[in-house]
């Protein structure tokens, strides 16, 4: 059941004997495979429940000292651009090694690997020396595969795209610790395709913009997918695990927090302000002021005029503009708890909570609403084997 072959030194047993019991073992594991691959997943389960139980305090410290590593890249205004497991150190007493795991303060994490880093400490976007292009598949996003001007072009703010590049790989290491498997595999896949779409040379430089907002609809889209997907099957074992989020943590969130509120609240404003349909200088700063409940009563109305047949192209377009207000005061509503929650002292978070609203601030970062829906993939990644690989594009 193991699939380890029977050892040719078993006692009493002759090799024709060892051949035999072997060929036999062989066929009937195939004829039930489906039962043994339930059983063997269930042991594997079991064994994984109980190991992360038992070393539940140990594996939280160690996430908490990535948190404070990311914390200090911060500081320092350096982007890794390609933080992986296997470019992290634990560092601590050798002599007390493994006892100084049982605290996060005794030990600290380290880097081995700043290839591809980036030190965007007092320069403008314009001035940032330009890293090399790429990342390892799995902890990637589009954004490694673009140089400065365009991130800045995108997002007017090259700074940030930088070092959110860090906390999404943050996402991947840290599900990796608690779970001990890669967590974007599918999307490491699609950024190697990615990848091998923007460094065609018939591509003109203008129609790379546009290919970025595509790829980044695909990528975010099944980003989203494996996490929501894989996180299902593995919340009991990441709510095992509780995280103490430094203090220096909770200030660079709840910094990022209110930065994407304001822009929420600018995108807010312009949506209200670049609509014709819903008219009235008094009624626009409803609209703004309104709570996101608000607007679903307003769209709700509206909608049900339209199925009642009472609906005309204009109150069509009053019934999108609610919509697209409703994504937006959602968001910004949800950045505004989130914000009150980073600001307790001593906050502890599951795990499981800790990944979601990293992947959400990244995602906000990184995606702007204005370019649709992510969609399914419509390419995908070249290779089988892309998981140890670095990806790099030298401009």
């Amino acid at each position: 059941m193991a699939g380890r072959q029977i050892d040719r030194k078993e006692k009493d047993l002759t090799d024709e004997q060892i051949g035999t019991v072997s060929k036999l073992f062989a066929q009937t594991l195939e004829a039930h495979a489906d039962s043994v691959q339930t059983y063997r997943d269930t042991i594997r389960g079991c064994i994984q429940s109980v190991t992360v139980q038992q070393n539940k305090h140990q594996i939280g410290g160690l996430v908490t000292n990535i948190l404070d590593l990311l914390t200090w890249l911060r500081e320092k205004k350096v982007a890794v651009r390609d933080l992986k497991p296997d470019n992290l150190l634990v560092a601590g007493d050798q002599n007390r090694y493994p006892q100084f795991l049982d605290s996060f303060k005794n030990y600290t994490v380290g880097l081995i690997d700043v290839e591809t880093a980036v030190d965007y400490a007092g320069a403008a976007d314009s001035e940032i020396l330009q890293p090399i292009l790429g990342g390892t598949p799995s902890y990637a996003t589009p954004s490694h595969l673009y140089t400065n001007g365009a991130l800045d072009h995108f997002f007017n703010d090259c700074k940030r795209i930088l070092y959110m590049q860090d906390w999404y790989a943050a996402v991947g290491m840290i599900y990796e610790v608690i779970v001990g498997q890669r967590l974007f595999n599918q999307t490491g896949k699609l950024i190697v395709g990615i990848k091998n779409m923007t460094i065609k040379p018939d591509v003109a430089y203008e129609d790379q913009f546009e290919l970025f907002i595509k790829t980044s609809r695909m990528f975010w889209h099944s980003a989203r997918k494996e996490l929501t997907s894989k996180m299902e099957v593995k919340e009991n074992l990441l709510r095992q695990v509780n995280v103490y989020v430094p203090d220096e943590t909770r200030a660079l969130l709840g910094q990022d927090l209110r930065k994407e509120v304001q822009i929420l609240s600018g995108r807010i404003k312009k949506l209200v302000a670049s609509q014709s349909v819903i008219k009235g200088e008094k009624n626009c700063q409803g609209l703004i002021r309104a709570s996101r409940a608000k607007i679903s009563q307003l769209k709700e109305k509206w909608r049900n005029n339209l199925k009642a047949g009472q609906g005309t192209e204009n109150q069509k377009q009053v019934v999108r503009v609610l919509h697209n207000l409703e994504k937006l005061k959602t968001g910004a509503e949800q950045k505004i708890r989130l914000n009150k929650l980073v600001s307790q002292p001593k906050l502890t978070l599951s795990a499981y909570d800790l990944l979601v609203h990293l992947f959400d601030m990244v995602q906000d970062a990184m995606y702007r609403q204005e370019w649709g829906e992510p969609e399914a993939a419509s390419v995908v990644g070249i290779g089988d084997d892309n998981e140890g690989t670095t990806i790099e594009s030298t401009v």
